[in-house]
Order: C-alpha cells, then structure tokens, then sequence
C-alpha cells in the first residue's frame, strides 16, 4: 500500500487517475484469490487471507501497472509513430510466421507493404535497433556470389497482438492451452464430452 502510494505521487492527470482506482485493487484481487483457493479445496485458513493470495494479488497489480503505462504510451504516441510501430508490428508477426529468419529479398517478396529493397532495410533495421532481432552476415557458398547478411528475430520480439487462434469446436478455451497435447495426438479438434 505505502510502496503504492509513494509511486502514485510521482503521476498526474490520467495516470494519477488510474493509480488511484488500482491503490485498492491488490486488496479486492486478494479476497477473490483466497475464495478461489478455498473453492479448489486448498486448506488453508477461511477467516484470513495469507501471504500467498496477498503476493499474488500484488503480483497481478503490478501486471496491471505495467499495461496501464504501456496502453497510455499507445494512446499519447503521435500518428506518424503509431504507423510506423503498426507496420513494424506487422513485418515482425510476418517474420515470426516465415521462422523467425529472413533475408532482405525475403521481405520484399513476402511484404507487398514494403515497397523496395531500401524500405525493407529500413524496417529491418528499426527492429534491430528496438532490439527486437539481429542482423547476422552469410559469407558467399561455394558458387560464389556476394556475402549479404540475414534478420533473426528475437522470439520474444513479436508484439503482444493477440495472434489467431483457431477455432475449437464445444470449447471455450481461446488460449488453446491443451494445443501442444492436440497436435502430438495428431487430432484436429476436441472432442465433445
């Protein structure tokens, strides 16, 4: 709480505001922890909230102290900014869809955004200095040739767009957390139960 308000006083205007409405949040967050817990057959005190719901609730109010800055910084951000970041967004979600490397000439191909050679370089190299990826030379094969050099992105590095998920029949789980158990049964969608 006292952490909290000392860093209240540091905002004005709309982040003021938000951090006035998260100050009791941790606090509300806690409760609906403990009642989860003692619903799931936890066993733990019903009378008193502990240590555990209370630092989880921190932990999530901290989350949302994170995106509330980060959602404000979105909202001030100038529209030439918001175009370029958008786009630099968008080759990068394309980057991680082709493997997460690709060469200049792979993104004048795959990007018809991107006009030519020195657009795509460009962007690249914007991601690169927003240390989302890395530029990593390629001497020339044994044919010969020039030695370029290619992207890697940080796998970290794709925006938090949300991403597709495809759809799964009778479930409401869009985060598709049993995907990787799907996949390795080799079936296409859940079954109904």
């Amino acid at each position: 709480f006292h952490e909290h308000d000392a860093e209240a006083v540091q905002y004005s205007g709309d982040l003021a505001a938000a951090w006035s409405k998260l100050e009791e949040t941790a606090g509300r967050l806690a409760l609906i922890i403990h009642e989860t817990r003692l619903a799931a057959g936890e066993r733990i005190d019903a009378d008193t909230i502990d240590e555990a719901s209370m630092a989880s609730a921190i932990e999530l109010v901290g989350w949302f102290k994170h995106e509330t800055r980060r959602v404000y910084r979105l909202l001030a951000e100038p529209a030439e900014d918001r175009v370029i970041r958008q786009a630099d967004d968008r080759l990068a979600a394309w980057i991680a869809s082709q493997g997460g490397t690709v060469a200049t000439r792979d993104v004048i191909a795959g990007c018809r955004w991107i006009p030519d050679a020195t657009a795509a370089e460009a962007a690249l190299g914007r991601l690169a200095e927003a240390g989302r990826g890395s530029w990593r030379p390629v001497e020339p094969g044994d044919a010969g040739g020039r030695p370029t050099r290619i992207f890697t992105l940080r796998a970290e590095a794709v925006s938090a767009q949300p991403r597709r998920t495809r759809e799964i029949r009778g479930c409401a789980d869009a985060d598709a957390c049993h995907e990787a158990e799907i996949e390795a049964a080799g079936q296409e969608e859940y079954l109904e139960i």
